[in-house]
């Protein structure tokens, strides 16, 4: 997935929460194209819920890995910043 809609997911995630790419209609590959190495970085609990930030309509969440995601509502694009210890990184 996108840095965008990981963003826009991680904001609003909570427990027993999924993330997963792709269709499963016509895949022969199986369930290794549905996985990003992007979730095996570690997150660790959120710090607080998404936080709305009004004068640039940003919501942001913290991780306790250090993790900061962003999404922004007027151009429907986000961000994913990973902890400097993550070793992840998306296909």
């Amino acid at each position: 997935p996108t840095d965008s809609v990981q963003a826009a997911f991680l904001c609003g995630a909570g427990r027993d929460h999924y993330l997963t790419v792709g269709g499963w209609r016509g895949d022969t590959a199986g369930f290794p194209s549905h996985w990003s190495k992007d979730f095996d970085r570690p997150l660790g609990e959120p710090l607080s819920d998404c936080i709305f930030d009004a004068e640039s309509n940003t919501w942001h969440r913290m991780f306790q890995s250090g993790t900061h995601v962003w999404f922004d509502v007027n151009t429907n694009g986000g961000g994913v910043v990973w902890s400097v210890a993550d070793e992840g990184g998306q296909d």
